[in-house]
């Protein structure tokens, strides 16, 4: 049974299984349909907006002097991790009342085993080029990868040895011959040439780039530009330099902005309100009246009553007058005037769909909601090629177009015609000349292939994830692995990777995967000292013993099933009726009838047990039969949720004596039993167990000091006191569990101090609605002295 772990603030949680059940608190309801969603509100057109800042890393130090690094032909073989440790020999904890003893620590790791993971490097081919040996390894750049051997970074080339040794805190990948890079954790950045020397010196708190010969370099508040060989292009000046875009930036200073090129010139001065990326020699701009377009020279070049821009691609760009989208060529000339609507762009959709791309842009009719909107394609002609009537549509990329409709996706080409019809669960954009789509199953779910730009099957559908294609490869996973496999359709290598990682140069890293039982061992001695600690803050002196329960079902004896009985009778032998077990036929003395409820109908036996045939617990009466009865037929099975004590549904019975020879039960407490909450007979074995107090329990917070509570907050010391606790599963006494809240947290059920059954759901022997679990509570005074024609009865689920 899955662990559960208790609701926090009354927050009810849910489990996995489709079937959802009352609360224990609440009367059973009939399900609501869901209400409709409200569907977003409309967008506005985009207004002006300036570029996003640039990341600021953490403050750094200087750190030393780099050595020079040793020459390597191999990488280091990879460490052997230390011996595991044989756990500590098993302490005995003291439990309070002289309840015996606590098992303890832990032998078994709570929650996932630890895993080892280890980097190395595989060709487009599939060929290894190095064995995994690292924690973990980038892209290549410049013929270089970086990797990690511990805490810190190198390098390694293309035949997998070391070319620059792990001696940086932090290092990126090469692009034009440099990679940025920072000697300490906290230190400040530079960047490394290819021999591991520094040709910009460890100065700055943020450098990004190179490009084009130049990095964006942050020191303190300001930027500034610094190129490749550490020589100062701008000093840091400005409050902002914002991503490169034809070989210009957007820089800002004093709340105005201006413009400079890769040589640090600044070609517009920052007298501006807001610009934007340069595309196509022009950039967005604020003007008085507006938005509009400038040249590189300053000099406004289309200016109109714009409330809305886009930039301007493959001659034309997209603009709003008054909420209506049209297109202007770089003239001023309208090629289609304001009288669309906006389109709605796909999540990966950069550029915008409504910008030219591949001679075609996207179009949407005006006046309508997002959730409305059906789109189609313009030529650079202005002419609609294709009507709305798709529900989404992309870009052009590598020819085509995906597109949505009611039966799926599919794709149009440069001309807008339907090219490959819409008929897959999702798709990609096209990459190398091949897409991937996805198409339903056996199961309901999705399988991944890849198609030509004329729909016919590349890789047949048969993965379970996969990635685009790049550099002549895609990565595909099945049987739980990842492979490669070539623009052909054939895998480069059977699955066999736990991960692989972006292909470039030829080159790409992967990753293995397995146990790691030194991890173990030593995260099951850190979580055992954690627990310790936890047990002699106080924890340890809440233990309390209980039986813990297990049900062998009986074969041949499912309620539902006529002649159950029978096959009861023969697995049990002829003390049948006074045995332990959940459901079956129930001991009656001479002369007495089954329970009923408050409609009058015979009550069901739930659980039997023969307190003299287990190990006595202390407060329990040592011998006798207990017994519990609920209601039959549909849910909540004698749950009275007005009253969880009133018995009305449900009801405990004890026999201090039991009748040699009891009289055969009437035929009530044979019937099917058709809805009933238990689906087989059982017996019942105990076994005497000792656990602390239950997280699930309204009071813990009461029995645990705060210093133990604390230590759970740790979640994998947290999941081992779940598996002290044992607070889940069949128990007779003990600590509960409940999925949901537990009722006695309100004075009306203080009372019922002691839990005297709980029976948890099990397989398809016992559900509790939803995977829940059924608890029977009563006054332990009263418990001491046979007493239980007051218990509480509750079941939750999720």
């Amino acid at each position: 049974m899955a662990r559960r772990e208790p609701s926090e603030g009354g927050k009810k949680r849910k489990s996995s299984a489709a079937k959802k059940t009352p609360a224990a608190k609440k009367t059973p309801a009939a399900k609501k349909t869901p209400a409709a969603k409200k569907p977003p509100a409309a967008k506005k057109p985009p207004a002006a907006k300036k570029p996003p800042a640039a990341k600021k890393p953490p403050a750094a130090k200087k750190p030393p002097a780099a050595k020079k690094p040793p020459a390597a032909k191999k990488p280091p073989a990879a460490k052997k991790p230390p011996a595991a440790k044989k756990p500590p020999a098993a302490k005995k904890v003291p439990a309070a009342g002289g309840w015996g003893e606590l098992a303890f620590p832990l032998v078994t790791l709570p929650g996932a085993p630890m895993r080892r993971r280890a980097y190395g490097v595989v060709d487009v081919e599939g060929r290894v080029v190095h064995e995994p040996a690292w924690s973990l390894v980038g892209p290549f750049g410049d013929g270089l990868a970086a990797f990690r051997e511990g805490e810190r970074t190198g390098w390694i080339d293309r035949a997998g040895a070391v070319a620059i040794p792990a001696r940086f805190a932090l290092g990126h990948r090469f692009r034009e011959g440099r990679a940025v890079a920072r000697a300490e954790t906290r230190g400040p950045f530079g960047a490394i040439d290819p021999t591991g020397r520094w040709a910009v010196e460890p100065a700055y708190d943020v450098l990004e780039g190179p490009h084009e010969g130049v990095f964006v370099a942050r020191q303190g508040a300001l930027w500034g530009l610094v190129d490749v060989d550490g020589r100062v292009v701008v000093p840091p000046t400005f409050d902002r330099i914002y991503p490169w875009s034809e070989g210009h930036a957007v820089v800002e200073r004093g709340g105005r902005c201006g413009l400079i090129d890769t040589r640090g010139r600044l070609v517009l001065p920052t007298e501006w309100s807001s610009l934007f990326d340069v595309t196509g020699g022009l950039l967005g701009c604020e003007l008085d009246d507006g938005l509009g377009y400038l040249d590189l020279r300053g000099e406004v070049a289309l200016r109109g009553p714009f409330h809305g821009i886009g930039p301007f691609r493959e001659g034309l760009a997209r603009v709003a007058v008054e909420g209506r989208w049209g297109y202007v060529r770089r003239d001023g000339s309208w090629l289609v005037e304001p009288s669309l609507g906006d389109v709605t762009p796909s999540y990966r959709d950069e550029p915008h769909p409504g910008d030219f791309q591949g001679g075609l842009a996207v179009w949407a009719p005006p006046d309508l909601e997002p959730w409305e909107r059906r789109h189609g394609y313009l030529d650079r002609d202005g002419r609609r090629v294709t009507d709305a009537v798709f529900r989404a549509a992309r870009r052009v990329v590598d020819g085509r177009a995906c597109v949505s409709t009611d039966d799926g996706f599919g794709y149009v080409g440069a001309d807008g015609a339907l090219a490959i019809p819409p008929r897959y669960k999702a798709a990609a954009d096209f990459s190398q000349g091949r897409a991937r789509v996805t198409v339903d199953d056996a199961v309901g779910g999705g399988k991944v292939g890849f198609v030509d730009p004329d729909g016919a099957w590349v890789a047949e559908p048969r993965y379970d994830d996969a990635g685009d294609f790049e550099g002549g490869v895609a990565r595909v996973k099945r049987d739980g692995a990842w492979a490669l496999l070539g623009l052909d359709g054939r895998e480069r290598t059977a699955p066999r990777f736990f991960q692989v990682g972006q292909v470039a140069e030829g080159l790409a890293p992967f990753a293995a995967e397995g146990p790691d039982p030194e991890a173990d061992a030593r995260e099951l001695a850190r979580v055992n000292a954690a627990l310790e600690q936890a047990l002699a803050a106080g924890l340890g002196a809440t233990a309390r013993p209980f039986l813990r329960l297990a049900a062998a079902p009986i074969d041949g004896a499912r309620l539902d099933q006529d002649g159950w009985w029978d096959a009861e009778r023969a697995a049990l032998g002829p003390g049948h009726l006074t045995a332990s077990k959940l459901g079956g036929t129930p001991y009656l003395p001479r002369g007495a009838e089954l329970p009923r409820g408050a409609d009058g109908a015979p009550l069901a036996l739930l659980a039997q047990l023969d307190l003299g045939a287990w190990p006595a617990l202390e407060g329990f009466p040592a011998r006798g039969l207990l017994q519990v009865f609920v209601a039959a037929g549909e849910e909540p099975w004698g749950l009275d949720p007005d009253d969880l004590a009133s018995g009305r549904g449900a009801r405990v019975v004890y026999h201090p004596e039991v009748d040699p020879s009891p009289a055969a039960p009437p035929p009530d407490a044979r019937r099917a039993l058709p809805g009933f909450v238990l689906r087989r007979v059982a017996a019942l074995t105990a076994t005497r167990r000792v656990a602390p107090a239950s997280p699930y329990a309204h009071d813990f917070e009461r029995v645990a000091p705060a210093r133990a509570r604390r230590l759970l907050e740790d979640e994998r010391v947290r999941q081992g006191y779940f598996a002290l606790a044992e607070a889940e599963g069949h128990k007779l006494g003990g600590y509960p569990a409940f999925t949901q809240d537990d009722p006695r947290a309100g004075r009306e059920y203080r009372q019922f101090d002691t839990l005297l059954l709980q029976l948890d759901s099990e397989g398809d022997l016992l559900q509790w609605g939803d995977a829940g679990v059924a608890c029977f509570f009563v006054d332990g005074a009263r418990l001491a002295a046979g007493d239980v024609s007051h218990a509480l009865y509750t079941w939750d689920c999720g």
